[in-house]
């Protein structure tokens, strides 16, 4: 990591490429999390719907 002249931080590719993979991982996790919180509140009102 290095500034340039302007002040701003230049990045190697690799850790550029790390970090957007790691926004990419945590979007998805939220995602999935977000889907499996309404399939489970779901089959949990069915469950006393059906009882």
């Amino acid at each position: 990591y290095r500034r340039d002249a302007t002040g701003r931080i230049e990045l190697r590719q690799a850790a550029a490429a790390w970090i957007g993979f790691g926004m990419c991982l945590l979007m998805l996790l939220a995602i999935i999390a977000m889907f499996h919180g309404t399939l489970f509140w779901a089959r949990l009102e069915y469950r006393q719907m059906v009882a």
